[in-house]
């Protein structure tokens, strides 16, 4: 998992601490959905800084909308509609080790990226 996370903070625009408020599912054409959360911003690792994040996923129709309440690293990608989740591997606990990982990664994370593999 620890591998993982550093990965994703490396191919992903945005990464953050975050603390989900709410989540809205807007139904799609063709049986899918789309899953809107928002979301309070604890501590920026990666991208613009924020204090609340907007961010989607596009599930299939009943697919369970989950909303974890405990804090949580997550790793997005952006495209014209907004921030997007990229897909597994995309959400990490907040847990010290992992928070290790984010303080080892992040002198590395260049802001002159351009190419991030995850959102492809």
């Amino acid at each position: 998992m620890l591998e993982s996370l550093a990965r994703a903070l490396r191919e992903t625009p945005f990464s953050a601490v975050v603390q989900h408020q709410r989540v809205d599912v807007v139904p799609l054409k063709g049986g899918e959905e789309k899953h809107v959360y928002q979301a309070r911003v604890l501590q920026g690792i990666r991208g613009p800084k924020l204090q609340k994040l907007t961010y989607f996923l596009v599930a299939e129709k009943g697919e369970e909308a989950t909303l974890t309440k405990e804090p949580v690293i997550l790793t997005l990608c952006k495209n014209e509609q907004g921030y997007y989740w990229p897909g597994v591997g995309a959400e990490f606990p907040k847990t010290a080790s992992t928070l290790a990982v984010v303080d080892a990664v992040k002198p590395d994370l260049r802001s002159d990226q351009t190419a991030f593999p995850d959102c492809e």
